[in-house]
């Protein structure tokens, strides 16, 4: 494991160590969440984290970016779709507005792809 994967890790054992005395640290999870799908690629970890984080704050729609994200790196375009037309449809005026349409756009196509490769 190179050094920033344990830098990595350990930030994310700080942000488990604070949920456990705070199981509704909304932040914490965002945080954590981010670190699981950008730099340890865990996404199913990702995932988990950012539901928690909307079910708690239905408001935090940087969650449902960021788990679109990992829906879309682990080939979960369906649900990456989902996530993105959600995140899109609360957010007109988003930092991230241009970088959901393109994602957007991208999950679409390559779930056009594999259903054409499917379907030969």
């Amino acid at each position: 494991m190179g050094s920033g994967r344990v830098a990595y890790q350990h930030a994310v054992d700080r942000f488990s160590r604070a949920i456990d005395l705070d199981p509704n640290f909304v932040e914490a999870y965002l945080q954590r969440g981010i670190l699981y799908w950008r730099e340890i690629q865990n996404y199913h970890h990702a995932i988990r984290d950012m539901t928690r984080v909307l079910a708690l704050d239905p408001e935090r729609t940087q969650a449902l970016y960021t788990r679109a994200l990992a829906y879309q790196s682990r080939g979960d375009f369906d649900q990456a779709i989902a996530d993105f037309e959600q995140f899109l449809a609360h957010n007109s005026d988003s930092t991230w507005r241009d970088s959901a349409e393109l994602q957007l756009a991208g999950a679409r196509e390559l779930r056009a792809a594999r259903e054409a490769a499917r379907s030969h």
